[in-house]
C-alpha cells in the first residue's frame, strides 16, 4: 500500500514539474499577456541628456494608447506631479537620434483609479524594451549612423552589459522591419516589434511596459541633415572612434565574424549595376593593382550578404566607392586603411561630408581622400529614370533644361531637390591618373613601400645581422619605379580637382 502511495505521489510531482517546465519553456518574454491579478503600478522614470535636444528616458510601467496614439503615465494626476513630469520629460520625447528631426512622442497622465476601476483594459508587456523611430529605411548609411550605433550606445548607457535575450526592440514608426534584420539581431534574440503590434480592437485597451527606454542617445551622432539648416557635421559632437570600435567589436562578435587578415593585402571597390556606375571600373582596378601591388576586389550588396561585406571590409586596406551608403562600412576597416570617395559631376563634396567627418573624429586611424568630377563630358546622365532615381522627365521642359545646364547643386533642401537626385544618380568616368596620384600620398603608398622593403630586408639577411643606422635608412628610402599607366584612352580627361581629406 505504501509503495502504491509513494508511486502515486511521484507521478503527481512529475506531472506538476513537467507542466511547469512546459510553461517556462514556451514562455515568450515579448508576448502580450493580460493578467487580472496584476495591478498597474505608478509610472516612474529616470532621464539623461538635455531636455530640448537629446533627452532619453527609462520608464517603469509606461503605457501606450493606440487610440490616442500617446504614451500614458499612470498615477500622475496632481498639478504638482504633472508639472514635475513636464519639466523632466519636456513637451515631448524625441524617438530618434537624428538632430533637428521632429519625431516625438507625447506623454499624457492618468490617475491610477481610472485604470484600476475597470474603465481601461491593460495588456502587460513583461521584460525590457527599447522604443525608437527610424529616419530612412533601407539605407545602410542611415541605418548604421542613425540607428545601430545609437542603439548600442543607448543600451550601454542604461543597461551597461545587456542580455540579448532580455531586450526587445520596438520600431515606433509605420515602416516594415526592413532589409537589415540581421543587424537588429545583434542586439536582441527576440522578435522585432512594431507599432502596429500595439493596435487592439477594443479602444479602451492600453499596453503597459514593465521596463522601457524611449528614444536614442545622440552622443555618437556626428552628422546632421537638412531639416533646419544645410546638412553637415554636428558641432561639438561627442562621438569618437572609441564609440565606433566598441560597436564594431560587438557586431563582429554577434555575427561570428572573426577575420583572418594574415594573407596578401587587398582593397575593395563598391560596384553598382543600376546607377552611379563607375564606367571605367576595370581600368581603375588594373591601374591601382599595377601602381600599388594591391589586389582590388569588386563587390556589391546585390551579390553579397551584409555579413560578407563586413568580413571583407575588416581586412581591406583600401575602400573605393561613389558617394553612397556602402561607404559607411569604413567603420569596419583595419587601422591605417584608406577610403577614397568619388563624387559625380555637380555634387559639392563639402555638402556631403559625413564620411570625411567620420574619418576625422578623435581616435581615427583611417585616412580619407576624395575626388570630384569637374568635367561634364565624363558623366552619363539618366533623365528618363524614375524621379526617385534622378529622373526629371516629369518636370516642365524649362525646369529640365535648367537642371541639365547647372554645374553645381545647391545645398538647400537636398532631399526634396530633383536636381540633387539627377546629379547623384548619374554615371561617371573617373580620372585614373588623378586618383592614383591622390592615393600615392596616403597610407597606401607608405604601407606599400614599407612592406616591400621589409620583405627585401629579410630576404637579404636570412638571419640576424646588425646594420648601421645609415644602411637601414638607405635601404628604407628606396622605392620601386612607377608602372606606366595606359594613356591610350578614348576620351581626354580635361579638368580635375583633387581634395585631400583631414
Amino acid at each position: 500500500m505504501a509503495q502504491h502511495l509513494a508511486f502515486g505521489i511521484s507521478v503527481l510531482l512529475l506531472a506538476i514539474a513537467s507542466s511547469y517546465f512546459i510553461q517556462q519553456f514556451f514562455k515568450c518574454p515579448v508576448e502580450h499577456r493580460s493578467n487580472s491579478e496584476k495591478v498597474a503600478e505608478r509610472t516612474s522614470w529616470l532621464c539623461s541628456g538635455n531636455v530640448s535636444t537629446d533627452r532619453v528616458c527609462r520608464f517603469k510601467n509606461l503605457c501606450y494608447s493606440s487610440r490616442l496614439d500617446k504614451f500614458v503615465a499612470i498615477g500622475v494626476s496632481s498639478t504638482e506631479e504633472k508639472s514635475l513630469m513636464k519639466s523632466e520629460l519636456g513637451e515631448a520625447l524625441s524617438l530618434t537620434s537624428v538632430v533637428d528631426m521632429k519625431y516625438t512622442c507625447d506623454i499624457v497622465s492618468s490617475s491610477a483609479s481610472a485604470i484600476q476601476n475597470g474603465k481601461v483594459k491593460i495588456k502587460f508587456m513583461d521584460g525590457k524594451y527599447l522604443i525608437f523611430a527610424r529616419f530612412v529605411e533601407g539605407n545602410l548609411g542611415h541605418f548604421i549612423h542613425d540607428e545601430m550605433i545609437p542603439i548600442y550606445q543607448t543600451l550601454f548607457l542604461h543597461h551597461k552589459a545587456w542580455n540579448p535575450g532580455a531586450i526587445t526592440l520596438m520600431l515606433f514608426d509605420r515602416g516594415d522591419v526592413g532589409t537589415f534584420r540581421d543587424l537588429y539581431s545583434t542586439f536582441t534574440d527576440n522578435p522585432i516589434l512594431q507599432k502596429v503590434d500595439l493596435s487592439f480592437e477594443e479602444d479602451n485597451t492600453i499596453t503597459c511596459f514593465e521596463d522601457a527606454i524611449v528614444g536614442l542617445s545622440k552622443e555618437t551622432v556626428w552628422f546632421k541633415y537638412d531639416f533646419v539648416s544645410p546638412e553637415g557635421p554636428v558641432m561639438n559632437t561627442t562621438a569618437t572612434w572609441e564609440h565606433i570600435n566598441n560597436f564594431t567589436e560587438h557586431v563582429r562578435a554577434r555575427l561570428a565574424i572573426y577575420p583572418n587578415c594574415n594573407g596578401d593585402d587587398f582593397g575593395i571597390i563598391f560596384r553598382r549595376k543600376t546607377n552611379r556606375i563607375i564606367v571605367n571600373e576595370d581600368e581603375i582596378i588594373r591601374a591601382i593593382s599595377e601602381e600599388f601591388g594591391l589586389k582590388i576586389i569588386a563587390t556589391s550588396l546585390e551579390e553579397n550578404s551584409l555579413t560578407d561585406l563586413i568580413e571583407k571590409a575588416s581586412c581591406a586596406k583600401l575602400m573605393i566607392g561613389v558617394h553612397g551608403a556602402l561607404l559607411m562600412l569604413m567603420i569596419f576597416l583595419q587601422p591605417q586603411s584608406v577610403v577614397l570617395e568619388l563624387f559625380p559631376y555637380g555634387i559639392i563634396p563639402d555638402y556631403k561630408s559625413q564620411y570625411k567627418t567620420l574619418a576625422s573624429l578623435p581616435g581615427s586611424n583611417i585616412e580619407y581622400v576624395r575626388w570630384r568630377n569637374m568635367d561634364e563630358t565624363n558623366t552619363v546622365t539618366h533623365p528618363e529614370n524614375e524621379r526617385y532615381f534622378g529622373g526629371i522627365a516629369h518636370l516642365q521642359k524649362e525646369t529640365q533644361n535648367k537642371i541639365i545646364e547647372s554645374s553645381e547643386v545647391s545645398p538647400k533642401k537636398r532631399l526634396s531637390n530633383p536636381e540633387w537626385r539627377f546629379r547623384l544618380y548619374q554615371d561617371t568616368i573617373v580620372d585614373i591618373p588623378a586618383i592614383t596620384k591622390l592615393l600615392g600620398g596616403t597610407y597606401l603608398r607608405k604601407g606599400t613601400q614599407t612592406r616591400k622593403d621589409q620583405s627585401r630586408f629579410f630576404d637579404l639577411i636570412g638571419s640576424v645581422y646588425v646594420f648601421t643606422v645609415r644602411a637601414v635608412k638607405q635601404l628604407m628610402s628606396k622605392t620601386s619605379p612607377n608602372s606606366q599607366l595606359n594613356t591610350n584612352r578614348k576620351r581626354a580627361l580635361k579638368t580635375t580637382v583633387i581634395t585631400y581629406g583631414n
